[in-house]
């Protein structure tokens, strides 16, 4: 890549909308903590990158949606294209994982 991008996290639910006010700010981070920066990926590299979410207790139960973008380091930036054969995408946004929240007991 010719220059540094981050990372945008959205959790969606099953009809896509952003969830709660809490989280529907995107968790937005330079991959591979800032250590390693996009520009200097090689081509074909796989790089692994972490993130914790944190879900408060009483948390409304359902099935939710991890969506990743990358976009330029700048806020009014356009996010790049994703194209997926292997994975479901919605527009600039790719779903990397699927996730239940159980009741509260």
């Amino acid at each position: 890549m010719d220059k540094d991008y981050k990372f945008i996290v959205l959790i969606t639910g099953e009809d896509g909308r952003i969830i709660g006010k809490k989280l529907s700010d995107p968790f937005t981070h330079k991959p591979a903590y800032g250590i390693y920066p996009t520009s200097k990926w090689r081509n074909g590299e796989v790089i692994r990158d972490n993130m914790d979410i944190l879900i408060h207790l009483g948390f409304s139960p359902g099935i939710f949606y991890v969506n990743l973008a990358v976009g330029g380091e700048k806020k009014d930036e356009e996010l790049l294209p994703i194209t997926s054969e292997d994975t479901a995408t919605e527009g600039r946004f790719v779903r990397t994982a699927k996730v239940e929240v159980l009741p509260d007991y």
